[in-house]
């Protein structure tokens, strides 16, 4: 519970999503990225319980390709936050802008649980809570 806990409330990922949601929608895009990042920790959940998160851990090269999208969805978040702030684009007061389109409802949803799917850190954390089996070094990195 102390390292779920400590884990929980450490930054990362799913943090600064949250938060730029939050500055871009208003409290309701920044609890609904939260709610899908849950969801998304129940698949991965659900994955380690019946086992499928060893088998992925044990293939290099799916771990890998899953290492490599999860990357690439990061990269495209980047990079379309760069290019929104580049137009200079403000951000909304109370998730209202006028003249600037409103982010679709499904759209933090979306975020928030790819996010952490895709995120091949929380499949190693559930691995190493849920499997008694040691993990090999470099599947870690």
């Amino acid at each position: 519970m102390v390292a779920i806990t400590l884990l929980t409330i450490s930054p990362g990922v799913d943090t600064l999503l949250v938060i730029r949601n939050t500055a871009r929608g208003g409290i309701r895009d920044g609890v609904t990225t939260s709610l899908a990042i849950c969801c998304g920790l129940f698949v991965h959940a659900t994955i380690s319980a019946l086992g499928i998160s060893l088998i992925l851990l044990q293939s290099a090269w799916a771990f890998h390709m899953l290492k490599l999208v999860g990357a690439g969805y990061l990269i495209w978040l980047g990079i379309t936050s760069l290019l929104a702030a580049r137009k200079g684009q403000p951000l909304p007061i109370n998730g209202v802008l006028e003249g600037v389109p409103a982010v679709s409802r499904w759209q933090p949803v979306k975020e928030g649980f790819l996010s952490n799917v895709l995120n091949p850190k929380t499949v190693v954390f559930y691995m190493a809570f849920c499997h008694s089996s040691s993990l090999p070094a470099t599947l870690l990195y």
